[in-house]
């Protein structure tokens, strides 16, 4: 098989008396080591513009932007490939589009939104999660059990979806509020 010259390692797992073999291909290797390198210019770009008070109405801006990007372009590619179930993909990019939507407005009457400790949160799972992905995506679901498959690969994102259910909402109502206290005093 072509693929098999790619072989870096492959790990053995005992799960229920069976043995599910995960093989860690060049590919998938090289995918999670960019994605993790993304991961943490975006984390050190952050502290050091927090520690050094240079935050800006820009980056509270663009910076969730460019996180959406990368995770919700991922998110895409891993239901396409059926490594993740679609609806937890289209939650997040649905979440996304409503909340940027409302912060859009929020701007035009003078009001920024800054993250929050719910939108942290899921931007953390999301992106510990898909790094787990990245590592594990070569088992195949007939390879391994349902439970296997489904903790392993995708705890982090079942509860990134639920970060991201309550983030959405938080910001929804809270954006609410403050367009309309500002309404109130135009």
């Amino acid at each position: 098989m072509q693929q098999e010259k790619y072989l870096i390692y492959q790990l053995n797992f005992s799960f229920q008396q069976k043995i599910i073999v995960a093989k860690i291909y060049l590919f998938s290797f090289l995918a999670t080591i960019l994605f993790v390198i993304a991961v943490l210019t975006d984390f050190f770009d952050g502290y050091l513009a927090r520690k050094n008070n240079l935050i800006s109405n820009f980056g509270k801006i663009w910076d969730p932007i460019a996180d959406k990007i990368l995770v919700n372009s991922i998110l895409i590619s891993f239901a396409i490939k059926t490594y993740i179930p679609f609806y937890l993909a289209l939650i997040s990019i649905v979440r996304d589009i409503i909340v940027d939507g409302y912060k859009s407005y929020a701007a035009s009457c003078n009001i920024v939104i800054g993250a929050n400790i719910w939108g942290k949160t899921k931007t953390v799972l999301q992106m510990v999660g898909l790094t787990i992905i990245f590592f594990l995506f070569p088992i195949k679901k007939e390879e391994s059990t349902l439970i296997f498959y489904y903790l392993l690969q995708n705890l982090f994102i079942f509860f990134a979806t639920v970060a991201t259910i309550i983030s959405g909402l938080i910001y929804t109502i809270e954006i609410t509020k403050c367009t309309k206290r500002k309404n109130e005093k135009n």
